[in-house]
C-alpha cells in the first residue's frame, strides 16, 4: 500500500469489536495507541488493544508492563490485553510473564495466577462499560486539537529560529 490507512466504517452492532494490535515495545508509546483508539478521522476507533509481547523480568519487576497496560488502557478508555509468554528463569534472556486485561478506567480484571506457567487468561469484556467510561469522562470530544497544533506550530517556529542562529 502507499502508506495510507483507511479508517474503519462505523459500525453499531453491539456485537462487533474493533481490536488494535501492537507489539511490546509499541506499549511505550502512547501516541501509536492513540492513532488506533481515537474515533475516525484522527485514528481508527479500537475497543481493545492488544500487546503480544516477550516483555523483560528486568523491567516487569520495576513495574513498567503493569503501569504501561494501564496507562494505554487510560489514554484509549478502552479494554488492554498484555500477552506474554510465561517466564522461564533457567533461559539466558528471561521473560516477565503475568499475562493480564485491563479496563478502559485502569482497572484490572484478569491476570495469570502462575507467571511461570503457560496459562489462559479470561475476562468478560462489555462495550457499555466502555461507553460509560467516556460519557461520564469525555477525553475524546473535550479533546482541544486547536490549541494542542497551535503550540506544535510555536514549537516547531521556535525550534526552526534556533536552527537559524547555529
Amino acid at each position: 500500500t502507499d502508506g495510507q490507512v483507511e479508517p474503519f466504517e462505523k459500525d453499531q452492532s453491539i456485537n462487533r469489536w474493533r481490536i488494535g494490535l501492537l507489539n511490546c515495545y509499541d506499549l511505550r508509546f502512547a501516541d501509536v495507541s492513540k492513532l488506533l483508539t481515537e474515533e475516525p478521522p484522527y485514528g481508527l476507533g479500537s475497543d481493545v488493544l492488544m500487546y503480544p509481547s516477550s516483555w523483560l523480568k528486568s523491567t516487569g519487576d520495576l513495574g513498567h508492563w503493569e503501569l504501561l497496560l494501564k496507562s494505554r488502557a487510560l489514554d484509549g478508555q478502552c479494554y488492554v490485553m498484555g500477552v506474554s509468554n510465561a517466564r522461564v528463569d533457567s533461559q539466558e534472556t528471561v521473560a516477565f510473564g503475568r499475562s493480564s486485561i485491563f479496563g478502559p478506567i485502569g482497572e484490572t480484571i484478569s491476570v495469570c495466577q502462575d507467571d511461570t506457567k503457560d496459562e489462559i487468561v479470561v475476562a468478560t469484556l462489555e462495550k457499555s462499560h466502555s461507553e460509560d467510561v467516556r460519557r461520564r469522562i469525555p477525553l475524546r470530544t473535550s479533546k482541544r486539537r486547536q490549541i494542542y497544533e497551535a503550540m506544535r506550530s510555536r514549537i516547531q517556529a521556535q525550534q526552526d529560529v534556533d536552527r537559524t542562529v547555529e
